[in-house]
């Protein structure tokens, strides 16, 4: 939507909307459907003195009302049919389908690190030395770039929460690429 945006165009309805996820081959993976929106018809049901209603019981015969719970014997109120609004439906005016497209994946193979300092000690001591020969974790970083695995839920959850992620580049540009060469 950005180039949409760069190109010169405005993105201030929804066709304008739908234009713009369409534009320059679209998204992968994306549905676009355009509606006409549905005024829904607001039928309200008025209760007499509900300001003053603090206590609400619902049985068989309908609601049982209080001013203050358990003082008097309450008032009925009886809803055998209360009226009943319709949902309102849509109509489809625009439909884009996409197909299916895998997955990639974002980032670069870098071998993982798997800390020892996120296991618990005492209680998984065994586990803790045959944790050496062990190149990845159950548990990998959503954050992006990150390169940190954890073997237990709640250590990534505790990263996560901490924030301390261990960057790893993931692309080398051209630009780059040729500034470390030319170093060289």
């Amino acid at each position: 939507m950005r180039v949409h945006l760069n190109s010169g165009s405005d993105i201030e309805t929804p066709a304008q909307m739908s234009d713009a996820i369409l534009s320059s081959g679209g998204v992968s993976a994306v549905n676009v459907t355009l509606c006409e929106s549905a005024t829904p018809l607001e039928q309200s049901l008025k209760v007499e003195g509900v300001s003053l209603i603090n206590n609400v019981e619902y049985n068989g015969d309908g609601i049982r009302v209080w001013k203050a719970y358990g003082v008097g014997p309450g008032k009925l109120l009886k809803l055998e049919n209360p009226p009943l609004s319709e949902l309102p439906s849509l109509t489809s005016t625009q439909t884009h389908s996409s197909t299916f497209t895998s997955v990639k994946a974002r980032r670069k193979n870098v071998q993982p690190q798997v800390h020892e300092d996120q296991v618990d000690q005492e209680a998984n001591a065994e586990f803790v030395e045959n944790l050496t020969g062990v190149e990845e974790g159950l548990f990998v970083c959503p954050e992006e770039s990150c390169t940190r695995t954890f073997i237990r839920y709640s250590s990534m959850q505790q990263h996560l929460d901490f924030g301390k992620h261990e960057r790893a580049l993931e692309r080398e540009t051209l630009t780059d690429r040729a500034v470390r060469v030319y170093g060289e």
